[in-house]
């Protein structure tokens, strides 16, 4: 199912995908320890891959409504859009983990001090908060200078990458347009960013699956009765390679071409599609971005508090904390759309007013 200039249910494989970031960075990044991880876990939380989806579609995503009109002014537009697009949402979501640090609740420190947990909850927020650091963090150093120990939320890492990637897809669409060398040059452009294993070889991907996506031999594969066979047994291969062979992760080519072929299963089935495009899975993708942003001070305050309190017993504290923290985070993400429908709305009115004055002042 789509809508105009969007797939519906890449949308639902983004919400999950995010989702599945949370997972992560609960449990095997935080209160289970790696040596007592069952191996049945690894792919529902696997959230090195829930990232390398998010940017093959933020490619997808991108050029499809390129691919669809050939009209160069939405590069154009959706390039003026960006900036803000992204940052309003980041600067809403640093003020919340301010206001965490200034009443003193995290209490994930401690809890990874008692779990022997030296990474993100034991040395995320580590530094003197102040609302002066909160403006220049996400209105420049989330792109352009970003310090993980300085980082107002630990997640904002790929901002800087999505960023560049958004403009590296504009630059190549506006560029290539439909030459017939597009295809060499996307396959050239790839394989540069894998042999120097930059994430940018993610979003070339959803390029080429942007371009592919309505062809008519791509339609004829997604109304076959057997693609829905194809596009799981994809993401069985994914699941299998995820689980037992991570130490491909080690390459982000790896990463760059699981991320591809799960956003390709459910390219290639009308019938998964249908199940990525249901109202459970609309809402997921309509949250998918405000999940993302709030879920560590979620899991930063009251989750890393109930496991205190109950990691006595340490079953009973990793179940009923999971089962608090990931109602919470939905909740949050949910009283946190409005900002993320005014950054789209201010966004909009921001690139129609950029665009109108830079026609008028080039009229004759």
């Amino acid at each position: 199912m789509q809508t105009k200039g969007r797939i519906d249910s890449l949308d639902g494989l983004r919400g999950w995908a995010a989702l599945v970031v949370v997972f992560y960075h609960l449990l095997p990044a935080f209160l289970i320890p790696e040596a007592k991880q069952p191996k049945w876990i690894i792919f529902p939380t696997d959230g090195a891959l829930a990232v390398y989806v998010f940017f093959v579609v933020s490619g997808f995503s991108l050029a499809i409504g390129y691919v669809r009109t050939g009209d160069r002014r939405v590069l154009l537009t959706l390039a003026v859009r960006r900036y803000l697009r992204l940052s309003i949402p980041v600067l809403v979501s640093c003020f919340l983990t301010y206001l965490m640090m200034s009443a003193n609740l995290n209490n994930a420190p401690h809890a990874a001090q008692l779990l022997g947990r030296t990474n993100w909850p034991a040395k995320s927020f580590q530094f003197q908060e102040s609302l002066r650091g909160v403006f220049e963090f996400a209105a420049f150093g989330v792109y352009f200078d970003y310090v993980p120990a300085l980082s107002y939320n630990p997640v904002l890492w790929t901002m800087s990458v999505e960023m560049a990637g958004s403009f590296i897809v504009f630059a190549l669409l506006a560029l290539l347009g439909t030459s017939r060398l597009r295809w060499p040059l996307f396959a050239a452009l790839w394989l540069a960013f894998s042999v120097v294993q930059s994430p940018f070889s993610a979003f070339i991907a959803g390029v080429a699956m942007a371009e592919m996506h309505d062809s008519p031999f791509m339609i004829r594969v997604r109304m076959t009765k057997w693609s829905v066979f194809g596009g799981m047994a994809i993401v069985v291969c994914v699941a299998y390679v995820a689980t037992f062979h991570r130490y491909l992760y080690a390459h982000t080519t790896a990463l760059s071409v699981l991320g591809a072929a799960l956003v390709m299963a459910f390219c290639t089935s009308e019938r998964l599609a249908e199940w990525l495009s249901t109202r459970v899975s609309r809402f997921m993708g309509a949250i998918s971005f405000p999940l993302y942003l709030t879920h560590i001070p979620v899991i930063c305050t009251v989750g890393a508090m109930l496991w205190l309190h109950l990691r006595d017993d340490e079953v009973k504290a990793i179940v009923v904390t999971t089962a608090v923290v990931v109602p919470l985070c939905l909740a949050l993400a949910w009283l946190f759309s409005p900002v993320e429908r005014f950054a789209v709305s201010s966004s909009r009115r921001f690139s129609r007013a950029v665009l109108s004055r830079t026609i008028s002042g080039r009229a004759p």
